[in-house]
């Protein structure tokens, strides 16, 4: 990967991530955070770039998906140390992007 691809990769990511911590999340536009993801994966995988969750984003969605919305509140707020609103928020985001990806469940 040369210098080109790794500064447009931490250009998307670092937008994607605005939108969400600045409250725009999945919640108010899912269609529209949905479709910056798809780009941004598309890019992803066109420069042939694996990026995985870090470890407290998968045990969040380990929560999500056992149904234990709370925990995984608490869990935020633990590592992150933002208020019960933000943690709220960014777990919901996480919540509606993961299902929106995996209908099924």
């Amino acid at each position: 990967m040369d210098a080109n691809s790794g500064l447009i990769i931490a250009s998307a990511l670092l937008i994607l991530f605005s939108i969400v911590l600045a409250g725009g999340g999945c919640r108010c536009k899912p269609g529209r955070l949905w479709m910056l993801e798809k780009k941004v994966d598309a890019i992803l995988k066109h420069l042939n770039i694996q990026v995985e969750l870090d470890a407290v984003d998968r045990e969040i969605v380990d929560l999500l998906k056992a149904g234990k919305k709370i925990e995984a509140i608490k869990l935020y707020r633990q590592h992150s140390g933002v208020g019960l609103k933000e943690a709220k928020d960014y777990v919901e985001s996480i919540q509606v992007c993961q299902f929106k990806r995996e209908p099924n469940q």
